[in-house]
């Protein structure tokens, strides 16, 4: 088997933080509430009743 290459590494880094985020049914929840429009942290916390520490994340 060969070597990946780094900018192999990269897409599959990428790839595992999407899994991961749509793996949590919060993030999950948290997109379907994006889908239509843009939303400020506070309502989607107040509409998903989810904290907002929750929806800024910053290591999603």
């Amino acid at each position: 088997m060969k070597k990946p290459t780094p900018g192999q590494l990269d897409g599959y880094d990428i790839d595992q933080k999407i899994i991961k985020t749509l793996a949590d049914l919060e993030y999950r929840t948290i997109l379907f509430v994006l889908k239509n429009k843009a939303k400020r942290a506070e309502d989607i916390a107040r509409e998903t009743k989810i904290p907002t520490s929750t929806v800024v994340d910053q290591d999603a």
